[in-house]
């Protein structure tokens, strides 16, 4: 027989063996005699460790091949035997159990000591432990892939900033540009004044004023436009005395308006315009 059928035939007795119904090798009660003074509750912890082992050995079958064939073939004869010692259990109750499961448990027990003579136990302890950390490698490798990812995109973000930076500052000088040439022309403009025309016989004059004069002279002719008027209603009223009437009062006393609003407007626009 080779490891091959040893393997298959030991896939097979484990599979009758999860069939089975094991809670009776650690039945409770006052008849039931301990095996190896071990309690109830310590018991169950023995077997589900044990079949554990059987179980994860039959996913992982293949680990056999490093035991050799004798002890294959050890490790079949026990499991062979524990199914046939434990024949006997199935047709019991288990308040009816008092020593009967002490040979299935003695066949459990050497199948144990198998599993840690030959390093079967070690190997089936650690291969979960590989699993996860396969797994978590591979988790860590596609956050890798993630980041470089995210790297991509991120140096591409910084770079599209840059340039947008590089923009808004071009776009920032330029504007500060436009604003201190339109400054500088106003300046000109108030440095330069605007021209006053006087015609003359034969040709025309014009002079040069600065703008904030300019307005002044208009709030100072204005002024004197407002003077004059009112000094004109004192002369009439001197001169009619008490026959002067209420529309003609009304009517002289609107003639100040206009010059009254140039005087203030062209002295509002002197003050304006010496600031700046």
């Amino acid at each position: 027989m080779s490891v091959e059928q040893l393997k298959n035939q030991i896939v097979e007795k484990i599979s009758e063996i999860e069939n089975l119904d094991l809670s009776k090798l650690y039945p409770s009660g006052p008849n039931v005699g301990l095996w190896n003074n071990i309690t109830n509750s310590e018991l169950k912890k023995y077997v589900d460790s044990t079949i554990e082992l059987i179980h994860e050995l039959k996913s992982n079958i293949n680990l056999l091949d490093s035991i050799g064939f004798n002890s294959t073939q050890n490790l079949l004869n026990h499991l062979t035997n524990f199914v046939a010692q434990f024949a006997p259990l199935n047709d019991l109750n288990k308040n009816q159990i008092t020593t009967h499961h002490h040979n299935s448990l003695n066949q459990l027990h050497g199948l144990n000591s198998i599993f840690r003579s030959t390093g079967l136990y070690s190997d089936i302890s650690v291969r979960p432990n590989i699993n996860e950390k396969l797994a978590a490698f591979k988790e860590v490798e596609g956050l890798m892939d993630r980041l470089v990812k995210n790297k991509s995109d991120l140096s591409e973000a910084i770079k599209q900033g840059k340039e947008w930076l590089k923009n808004k500052n071009e776009i920032d000088e330029q504007t500060m540009k436009g604003q201190a040439e339109a400054f500088l022309d106003r300046a000109k403009e108030h440095k330069k004044g605007r021209w006053v025309s006087f015609n003359i016989p034969w040709f025309e004059v014009k002079i040069p004023i600065p703008i904030p004069d300019f307005w002044l002279v208009g709030a100072l002719l204005s002024s004197a436009a407002v003077a004059y008027v009112t000094y004109t209603f004192f002369e009439i009223a001197k001169t009619e005395g008490e026959n002067v009437y209420v529309g003609q009062s009304l009517l002289r006393i609107s003639a100040l308006i206009v010059p009254a609003y140039l005087t203030v407007f062209f002295a509002n626009q002197y003050l304006y315009h010496k600031k700046m």
